[in-house]
């Protein structure tokens, strides 16, 4: 039985990581497309080109998805490392885990 658990748990802890890892790639690069987007695609798209003008609306709806998304990203973050960092909730003398365990997957 602990051998499974142990093996639950690597498992566990590598699938964290491996978010973890993802999530820290997509914080970093997402600042960077926004700034192309400002800095580099949207003052193109005021110029006169042919074609480009009528596209403003798409990419403005674009520009406010990875504001957004980068937004919700920090937040999520940073909520979910305060939930790692603080200790787990403790039961009350007239709970026990099965009781626990119950009212949880109901």
């Amino acid at each position: 039985m602990n051998d499974k658990l142990d093996r639950i748990n690597e498992r566990v802890n590598n699938t964290a990581l491996d978010t973890e890892l993802q999530h820290e790639t997509l914080l970093k690069l997402l600042p960077n497309l926004v700034e192309i987007v400002e800095k580099f695609i949207w003052p193109i798209m005021s110029q006169n080109v042919v074609g480009l003008r009528e596209k403003q609306p798409q990419l403005q709806k674009l520009f406010n998805g990875l504001e957004s998304s980068l937004s919700y990203l920090k937040s999520d973050y940073s909520t979910r490392r305060k939930r790692i960092s603080s200790p787990p909730p403790r039961l009350s003398p007239s709970e026990d885990s099965t009781t626990t365990f119950n009212k949880n997957n109901n």
